[in-house]
């Protein structure tokens, strides 16, 4: 049963929800107070709380394009809009930016973070969270036991102590007891064991007090504890749904659908999504039973729906529960554009195959639909189907996008073997500039030994500034080999980005030429680092 719960847990956990946005916002911003921030910056920051998403990532946008220290902030948030706003592959290639321009940031775990909920793991990434999941669960369940019984007094432990023997000596016996106990004056904490010790040994009995709890009758706070204890417990699925018809709470109600998810009654959960009013319990309803594996109930629901948002809800279920077939059945009989569209971004996050995408991508008349399928490759991480069309493709447009994706997807090699075999100098370029987004600087820097072309050689060393790494000592290298003037004021430029004090202090020591001196001494006065401060230091000791 934990194994179950937890990956159920999960699930759930990658599902969004209204009030996930409001936390994530209130935690990063609080932890951001105190810190001096441009007037750009919070303008943004204000249309984010707003909701104003598409606002929000232009705002960001130009605060990660000013530079400085507000950038890598200022880049994941760009990516949270964006997701927000429904733009997932902007916002995963924005998320894999503040990753590799700015690996040593504090937001690169929040920017991981988000890049797994844009695109949720695979089957072997889902075994690994779950099993570090569960330990993380033992740690917390046993820190939680000791907490709860240091704060229980003496008297307390004994009463804890006696309701457990008395339930496995005599269970028929200890069901009034234990209900009787449920009226009494006792802490909350032990009226929730009581209900735990009913749900797990009280039999019939116990079942019918677990009941009447879960239908109110003893107080909210116990309701929905008493809730949770019928899901695990496996109690029938149509208990669980004469409570919910019968009750009017809509927590209460969205309690009662977690317990049928956790207990796998799909039917009565598809029962549900036909007979309620409540729009959002409608929605509710629909995620459990994709969570709960319905796959077979929502297609069926599907075929019958004709309300829009329901019908994209069910759609967007498969996320969750990994049903191709529903929207395979979907793109072989639309032809609303915009639901093919829709349809395809889900098949790319439920993990779509190369050769079902390459056929949905050579079977799309519209450029946008191409492109969609294109977004769907990224996601589902289908570096191959992407690399095959980077290389037939004849529309400009389309073929860039699809060396775009292939970049967001992490394609260093698929990029590499392109480049070996691209001849076109802007299609080169547009290769090299894919590096931005990859940070493959060893693709750079076997591009920069290769050429003597200046125009080529200023568009690499500027991507090298970007990409940083260990590219300095490449630029250094070129600098000291005597190119054009102004393929070295681009070094010095591309030093300056990267953070390369120690290279700029060694032109500046050496550098003979009193222009190119004065705008290295100008470039390393920009860079904030130790290095350059001693420089200064040096310099003003003489």
């Amino acid at each position: 049963m934990n194994a179950r719960i937890l990956l159920l847990s999960s699930a759930l956990a990658f599902a969004p929800w209204p009030g996930r946005a409001a936390l994530d916002l209130g935690y990063r911003f609080a932890a951001a107070d105190g810190v001096a921030r441009s007037e750009t910056y919070r303008q943004a920051r204000r249309a984010l709380e707003e909701e104003r998403w598409d606002e929000a990532s232009d705002l960001f946008g130009r605060v990660v394009a000013d530079g400085g220290g507000e950038a890598a902030a200022a880049l994941y948030w760009q990516a949270y809009a964006l997701n927000r706003a429904g733009r997932s592959v902007e916002a995963l290639e924005s998320a894999r930016r503040v990753q590799t321009e700015y690996p040593e940031s504090s937001w690169v775990d929040d920017a991981r973070a988000l890049e797994l909920e844009i695109r949720p793991p695979d089957e072997r990434e889902m075994r690994e969270i779950l099993r570090r999941d569960e330990r993380r669960t033992r740690t917390e369940v046993r820190g939680e036991t000791r907490g709860e019984e240091d704060r229980l007094d003496e008297e307390t432990e004994l009463k804890l102590y006696a309701l457990n023997s008395l339930m496995n000596a005599d269970p028929e016996r200890a069901v009034p007891v234990l209900e009787q106990f449920l009226d009494g004056d006792q802490p909350i904490e032990l009226k929730e064991r009581a209900l735990f010790v009913l749900a797990n040994g009280g039999g019939r009995e116990g079942r019918r007090v677990l009941r009447a709890v879960a239908a109110g009758e003893r107080g909210a706070e116990l309701q929905m504890k008493a809730i949770r204890f019928l899901g695990i417990s496996g109690a029938a699925g149509e208990e669980l749904l004469a409570l919910y018809t019968g009750a009017s709470d809509h927590d209460v109600k969205a309690a009662l659908l977690e317990a049928m998810m956790v207990g796998g009654d799909r039917a009565e959960l598809g029962r549900v999504v036909e007979s309620e009013t409540d729009l959002e319990l409608k929605k509710r309803a629909i995620q459990m039973l994709a969570v709960s594996g319905g796959r077979e109930e929502i297609r069926a629901l599907y075929r019958r729906e004709t309300d829009p948002e329901l019908r994209e809800k069910m759609l967007e279920s498969t996320v969750v529960s990994g049903d191709r077939e529903l929207l395979g059945e979907v793109l072989a009989s639309s032809t609303d554009p915009d639901e093919q569209k829709k349809a395809i971004r889900l098949m790319g996050v439920a993990g779509g195959s190369s050769e079902d995408l390459l056929a949905l991508y050579r079977r799309g008349p519209r450029a946008d639909v191409k492109q969609a399928t294109l977004d769907a490759m990224m996601v589902a991480g289908r570096r191959d189907g992407l690399l095959e069309i980077a290389r037939s493709e004849q529309d400009p447009e389309l073929r860039g996008h699809a060396v775009r994706m292939l970049a967001v997807a992490g394609g260093r090699r698929e990029i590499r073997e392109l480049y070996a075999a691209e001849t076109d100098p802007a299609r080169r370029r547009k290769l090299l500039e894919t590096t931005v987004v990859s940070g493959d600087s060893a693709l750079l820097e076997e591009a920069l030994g290769k050429t003597t072309d200046p125009d080529e050689q200023e568009t690499i060393i500027g991507l090298l500034g970007v990409t940083g790494g260990k590219s300095s000592g490449v630029l250094l290298d070129l600098y000291r080999g005597g190119p054009e003037r102004r393929v070295k004021e681009k070094i010095l430029g591309a030093l300056m980005v990267a953070g390369d004090a120690e290279s700029l202090v060694e032109i500046v020591r050496t550098e003979t030429d009193r222009e190119l001196k004065r705008e290295a001494l100008q470039k390393l006065s920009m860079v904030d680092s130790d290095e350059a401060e001693r420089f200064f230091a040096e310099i003003l000791e003489r």
